[in-house]
């Protein structure tokens, strides 16, 4: 009952490293998932979910795959269906591959009908600090988060608070990465590790 699809979290080393927003405002920009020309999914905008506006339209965002083995964990979905067709967006597939135990590829196919500005967010739950390779890494009281673009060619990436809403829909901070672009076709991937605090 959110407007999270193609959403997920992060826990790593003994604590959260990518955080959901918690009991909050119903608001896509809060997850660790797509906006398009800074809008996000329906139901969004309340303290409740609108679920009514997912039922109006049919909207059925699908999981394509889920592959569990030893060494590697692989999902794939598609949650296009349910941002507002206004929007024009025609596919976002993400596709998560855990290399055991402690590197996560996320990899996104975005396409719209236009170039638009588009925006993928990932929410640490300790602050970013940019590093001289331009990885962003974040220092937790247990546990180290590396953050590393790995196709950063025509894509601002930022990070730092952002604002956002609590269940009362009064003004709270939340921490983030942004990569933003304008453009029609976008594929992205994001390579995430982790170690203990101190480890590589």
């Amino acid at each position: 009952m959110h407007p999270d699809a193609n959403h997920f979290v992060l826990f790593g080393a003994g604590e959260w490293l990518l955080r959901d927003d918690g009991y909050a405002w119903k608001q896509t920009d809060q997850h660790n998932t797509l906006l398009v020309d800074g809008k996000g999914q329906m139901g969004e905008g309340a303290q409740w979910f609108r679920g009514i506006e997912c039922l109006r339209a049919k909207a059925h965002p699908r999981v394509l795959r889920a592959v569990s083995s030893t060494d590697l964990d692989e999902t794939a979905a598609d949650a296009a269906a349910i941002y507002p067709r206004a929007l024009g967006l025609k596919r976002f597939v993400r596709r998560l591959y855990f290399l055991k135990p402690d590197v996560l590829i996320v990899a996104d196919e975005i396409e719209t009908e236009r170039a638009q500005d588009l925006e993928l967010r990932f929410h640490p739950e300790y602050a970013f600090d940019r590093q001289p390779d331009g990885a962003l890494v974040a220092l937790g009281k247990k546990a180290a988060l590396r953050m590393e673009v790995l196709t950063p060619e025509g894509v601002e990436i930022t990070a730092g608070p952002t604002a956002a809403k609590d269940r009362d829909g009064k003004p709270m901070w939340l921490l983030a990465a942004q990569l933003r672009t304008n453009r029609a076709k976008w594929r992205n991937a994001v390579a995430f590790s982790w170690s203990a605090a101190g480890a590589t």
